[in-house]
């Protein structure tokens, strides 16, 4: 069911109507005879700034009507017969002005239309009553349809084409693809309207802490296994003495990442409590990461929707995203912008980085992502330890690659070096 805000242009009626999308041309016009007076023959039907010229026969779906569409219906007449607006021409400008108050006094005077027509579409009660800003609001609604009308249209007439030699492997692939893509587009069409703040960023979740009176802005990842903190932050809070050795080995997921040791326990100051806090410590270029170790053993409760971590009896705010360094993990800096969503950019034309390596190794729902048993791995019956050797060796394929995204080869092989070779870590390395 689709509907569909109808507008009589002999009597300046309008009402809304709630109809199957699989209801032929021939049949809307029939039900609008009804409402209007107009017979079929005599009917001119605007949609988008367009006059619908379609076969009878066809679906209104076929024709490109979609959910919350406006349609004018003229009557014929000698003086101004239908040729007159021309096959798929557009109404003057002034026309359209005046369709466009036309439109906004009607609402206004018709109570039960105006709830409707604001309860699917809040923001337009936001203009109802200045005319100047209905006026464009309108018109770029109209452009936005008549857009999506043309896309539609070039869809459909592709698919015609295609239908007539159904049995062709080619057509049969690019008719699914066709389906497949009015859908994705649809959906899309959907959340928009529904959940638009979907396609905002979101900011990562980092809190304030110190660590010997050292102040860090730490990011809070309850989907990573174990707690880190990098080897220079280490060396800034005074805690490379206390790094465990003996736990060295390496982290594995989507590439890997040397571990260097670890931390037993360390006083981690939150706000004016002070909790301990053991460390993984990695090289990595996140300064430090709370993960779900740490996070489960003080019980801590991610509040959402109070913008607070819970933690040990302690209640600290979420930092801003103005407040997050820009060097820190940030995934949406990688990610499509409403704009380019509406502007119809590929998401595969943008160049993503995967995770960043302590993200992609610390995952506890990857299914692959591991720690590695570090004190049985690293250490021989001896209790000596047994760094891991690496052997750089990288493709000249794999370094073009890299350096397609505008970095110098030395930047590449450096960042393919503390990636152990993988691309994707690598990327997001030089990215950051």
């Amino acid at each position: 069911m689709v509907t569909i805000t109808a507008s009589i242009e002999q009597n300046d009626d309008i009402f809304t109507i709630d109809i199957s999308e699989d209801l032929t041309f021939d049949d809307f016009k029939a039900y609008l005879t009804a409402e209007s007076g107009i017979e079929p023959k005599d009917q001119i039907i605007v949609l988008s700034g367009k006059e619908v010229n379609a076969e009878g026969s066809k679906t209104l779906k076929e024709i490109g009507f979609g959910d919350q569409e406006f349609i004018v219906v003229k009557k014929k007449s000698s003086s101004s017969p239908a040729s007159s607006l021309g096959s798929g021409s557009l109404f003057e400008a002034d026309q359209l002005g005046k369709q466009a108050e036309f439109f906004r006094q009607n609402i206004l005077n018709n109570p039960a239309v105006r709830q409707q027509l604001t309860s699917t579409n809040p923001t337009l009660e936001r203009y109802l009553d200045d005319p100047v800003t209905f006026k464009r609001y309108f018109l770029e609604t109209l452009q936005h349809y008549q857009n999506q009308y043309d896309n539609n249209s070039s869809n459909a007439e592709e698919l015609r084409r295609l239908e007539t030699d159904p049995d062709n492997p080619d057509n049969q692939r690019r008719i699914l693809e066709i389906i497949n893509e009015n859908n994705i587009e649809e959906n899309m069409r959907h959340a928009l309207d529904i959940t638009p703040e979907s396609f905002a960023s979101v900011t990562m979740l980092y809190i304030n802490v110190e660590v010997n009176g050292y102040p860090i802005k730490a990011f809070v990842d309850s989907g990573a296994q174990s707690t880190i903190i990098n080897t220079a932050l280490a060396e800034r809070c005074n805690l490379t003495r206390l790094i465990d050795k003996r736990f060295r080995g390496v982290a594995q997921g989507v590439g890997q990442s040397e571990i260097l040791g670890r931390v037993h326990s360390a006083p981690l100051k939150i706000e004016n409590a002070f909790i301990p806090c053991s460390f993984t410590v990695l090289d990595t270029h996140v300064d430090m990461l709370l993960g779900l170790d740490m996070l489960k053993r003080h019980q801590a409760n991610i509040d959402l929707k109070h913008n607070v971590l819970r933690i040990a009896e302690i209640e600290t705010p979420f930092l801003p995203e103005a407040e997050i360094p820009k060097t820190s993990f940030n995934p949406s800096a990688f990610a499509p912008t409403v704009e380019e969503i509406e502007s119809g950019v590929s998401f595969g034309k943008r160049q993503r980085s995967s995770e960043s390596a302590v993200q992609a190794v610390f995952k506890r729902d990857s299914g692959s992502s591991n720690i590695s048993d570090l004190s049985s791995a690293s250490t021989n019956s001896s209790g000596s330890v047994h760094p891991s050797q690496s052997v750089f060796n990288f493709s000249d394929e794999k370094i073009t690659n890299l350096m397609n995204l505008g970095f110098s080869r030395e930047e590449v092989i450096k960042a393919l070096k503390q990636a152990n070779g993988n691309s994707e870590i690598a990327a997001s390395i030089l990215f950051h």
